[in-house]
């Protein structure tokens, strides 16, 4: 511990417990982080100070700090240089932590994106869509350049993106898609090692979360939808489809026989950051979270992102529109890093189609969580040990689904559900589990 948090045990960190500040974080630690950076071993780490990154609600699976760094180039060397970097770790202790703790590879993953698959990929293509990495003394910790010294800033989650914003995470996104298909063709097992499935398998213990959030999510949702007079006969479809619906999202993850890359697996509005320029127009995104990286269809990163994080108008009107542009950016990028696959509409509808399920899981237990102010307690989905689970989760949900909720949201997103064709998928499935 540095002197400056001398007495001082426990850091806050947004969306968790209290977490302890790692005992390896140390000015050794950091100083080996800069080392290779400034190509000098006499490099000296004279100070560092640690502070929480993000504000509540923005950060649930890992363990991130900021560290403003004090070092001089050498012992004997006068000046002080300053640094801020992102340290981004497992969580020690809370209820995401328990959920997670089958699954070790999440840093994993997002150190081998950073230190083997961008190495890789930007040497085919601009790999701008993510940060800078620095180098790490531990392969479950991640270091990186702190985006906010260039302007970059996380947009407010609660008020969701409008169309410049969805457009530049799309651009973003079909760009690392087509890189990840072009380094597949180098090294397969990166890729499909790295793109293992983290969320949604069915022999995960922690898959209860997502059946519970499933089960109450949808429920609510089927109650809020009874009160709108004109979507009120899709209440039954809702409910009828939530015994089949974690069958479905699974199958829907699986790699297609079609056209896979990477997907950031957890595209939602926290996960990126945007910059603006002088008038005050959003120009830049970087994507900041590879934890949930999977290898299967590159829709399924596009259907994330928009049904969560992209707001009513862009929903509601300019949908076919973001779809156009991830898919002639998809294949210009594909062009320019020399592979031959190319995305078809006929694929791309397929993929829209088949993660119909996926579409009302993310608009029904999802999106209200994601847009409250609130922190989520997802110890709330917790069935081990818990008695009355269904009800507390129940009883959770119907704080976000609150007044202005489902004022604001519930009917805009049944139009937009029916007019994507949801229902009517949803519809054929339940006739077709019937028979």
């Amino acid at each position: 511990m540095n002197n400056n948090f001398e007495g001082l045990d426990i850091l806050s960190v947004s969306g968790t417990m209290d977490q302890p500040i790692p005992d390896w974080l140390t000015n050794d630690f950091l100083r080996q982080c800069l080392q290779k950076e400034s190509g000098s071993e006499e490099i000296v780490v004279t100070n560092h100070i640690i502070t929480p990154v993000a504000p509540p609600g923005n950060n649930y699976g890992s363990f991130i700090v900021r560290v403003a760094v004090e070092y001089k180039h050498s012992t004997d060397d006068s000046a002080t240089c300053s640094r801020s970097l992102i340290v981004k770790s497992e969580l020690t202790e809370g209820d995401i932590k328990e959920m997670f703790d089958n699954l070790s590879d999440l840093q994993q993953s997002e150190y081998d994106f950073y230190y083997k698959f961008l190495a890789k990929a930007e040497k085919l293509i601009d790999t701008g869509f993510a940060p800078k990495s620095f180098f790490s003394p531990m392969n479950s910790v991640t270091i990186l350049e702190d985006l906010k010294e260039s302007g970059f800033v996380m947009a407010d989650r609660t008020k969701q993106l409008d169309f410049d914003h969805c457009r530049l995470y799309i651009e973003a996104s079909a760009t690392m898609h087509a890189a990840s298909i072009a380094v597949h063709k180098e090294d397969p097992h990166l890729i499909e090692s790295m793109g293992r499935e983290k969320m949604f398998r069915p022999d995960d213990p922690g898959h209860e979360m997502f059946v519970s959030m499933i089960k109450g999510g949808l429920e609510v949702f089927a109650q809020a939808t009874e009160k709108v007079e004109k979507y009120k006969k899709y209440a039954q479809v809702i409910r009828e489809v939530i015994p089949l619906l974690w069958g479905l999202i699974v199958d829907a993850h699986k790699p297609s026989d079609a056209l896979n890359s990477f997907n950031q697996g957890d595209p939602w509005t926290a996960n990126m950051m945007f910059k603006y320029d002088e008038l005050g127009n959003v120009s830049e995104v970087k994507i900041i979270d590879f934890q949930c990286l999977r290898y299967a269809s590159p829709i399924n990163d596009v259907v994330f992102f928009i049904w969560p994080s992209a707001n009513n108008h862009v929903k509601s009107h300019r949908l076919e529109e973001l779809y156009q542009i991830y898919f002639e950016t998809f294949n210009n990028k594909l062009q320019q890093v020399h592979c031959d696959e190319r995305l078809t509409i006929e694929h791309f509808n397929e993929c829209l189609e088949k993660l119909s399920p996926s579409t009302m899981f993310l608009v029904a237990s999802f999106l209200p969580l994601l847009i409250h102010p609130d922190p989520v307690d997802f110890g709330k989905f917790s069935t081990k040990n818990q008695e009355n689970s269904e009800e507390i989760v129940l009883n959770y949900y119907l704080h976000y689904y609150n007044e202005q909720f489902c004022r604001e949201h519930v009917p805009q997103s049944l139009e937009q559900l029916e007019k994507a064709g949801v229902f009517k998928h949803l519809e054929y499935i339940i006739k077709k589990s019937r028979k």
